[in-house]
């Protein structure tokens, strides 16, 4: 229809090539999501098997607690935003994937 109307001059690509397209870019957002997941929780890690020696001992382990928390909280959204991605992925029509896509932080 664009290419009759007002919309002459427009780049045109069918919705089957342009969900395929959206999907790669999901597979790769996923796949960064999952790295910084995994980074995360290597910092978790790490905080938990600090050693609190010297100064004072009840500050330094409030201190690791809030930042664990904080490192859990992350966690949680980058998990959150995996299971979106995952969800978006799973549209088999490729006009409602689009429509989706374009509705969210993704695009």
């Amino acid at each position: 229809m664009c290419t009759h109307t007002e919309h002459r001059g427009h780049h045109i690509i069918s919705i089957s090539k342009e969900a395929t397209k959206k999907k790669v870019k999901l597979k790769w957002r996923k796949m960064k999501l999952q790295q910084a997941i995994l980074e995360t929780l290597s910092k978790v890690e790490k905080v938990k098997s600090l050693d609190i020696g010297g100064g004072n001992p009840k500050e330094a382990w409030a201190q690791n607690k809030q930042l664990i928390k904080q490192l859990e909280e992350e966690i949680l959204e980058l998990q959150t935003r995996t299971t979106e991605i995952e969800q978006l992925s799973q549209i088999q029509d490729d006009l409602h994937f689009l429509q989706s896509f374009q509705r969210t932080a993704w695009s």
